[in-house]
């Protein structure tokens, strides 16, 4: 591995080494550091210190730092959502700033999308205001129904809010029916919404939702389902 020229190449071919020998982890890791702040590409340096962070906790600071310095969005974005499934929670602000800072509604829901699955109930709200301030309505609703399901209860009111924002049908219905069990009263409106839903596939994909709760409307269920055959 040492003798590849790539430096890329070699400190990823060292990474694999290292995470297989545990006896060898000080020594080579502290070579794959120092042959990763020889790269001069952010990019590669970032994913390679994202890689090193991972074992050597007191690198996250200087992995994020390298993280903003990529230029293109998209490989940004590519590697916080990286970053986000191992970062410790003291890393949480500066990673909430750079996701925050990204010029991009698509790139930001990128890295949620796999943010929230490990997100600390301190940044729930931060990641909701930036959710809310998306301008596309459909990436909005896209990633609000993941929300609602892991969401922290005392934000469920705030998570119903951007719900009742959400323009497409199937996807406000879809929210709502998530939140229903958990919010007070919401059943009838959760319902109201389901029966705005024009195409009778999606309706009866709620509706079936819905059922699990309310057996009254399982006759609904059936009938939308008979007119999806139809």
């Amino acid at each position: 591995a040492r003798e590849i020229r790539d430096i890329y190449n070699r400190v990823w071919a060292l990474i694999e080494i290292a995470q297989g020998l545990p006896e060898q982890l000080p020594e080579l890791w502290s070579e794959v550091l120092t042959l990763s702040r020889k790269m001069k590409d952010p990019h590669s340096r970032a994913w390679a210190f994202s890689a090193l962070a991972q074992h050597e906790p007191e690198l996250w600071t200087e992995t994020l730092t390298l993280t903003k310095e990529i230029k293109d969005i998209n490989m940004q974005a590519d590697v916080l959502g990286e970053i986000v499934r191992h970062l410790p929670d003291n890393q949480w602000p500066e990673a909430i700033n750079i996701i925050q800072a990204l010029d991009n509604t698509s790139a930001q829901a990128n890295v949620l999308y796999v943010a929230i699955h490990r997100l600390p109930e301190a940044y729930w709200t931060d990641v909701l205001s930036i959710i809310q301030a998306w301008e596309e309505p459909v990436v909005r609703a896209q990633i609000m129904s993941e929300v609602a399901l892991r969401c922290i209860p005392t934000l469920w009111p705030k998570v119903l809010d951007i719900a009742r924002e959400i323009e497409d049908t199937y996807e406000k219905a879809n929210m709502m029916s998530t939140l229903a069990p958990h919010i007070l009263n919401l059943w009838p409106e959760a319902l109201s919404r389901c029966r705005e839903i024009n195409k009778p596939s999606l309706r009866a994909l709620v509706l079936r939702q819905l059922a699990k709760h309310l057996p009254e409307v399982r006759p609904e269920v059936l009938n939308t389902t008979r007119e999806t055959k139809a």
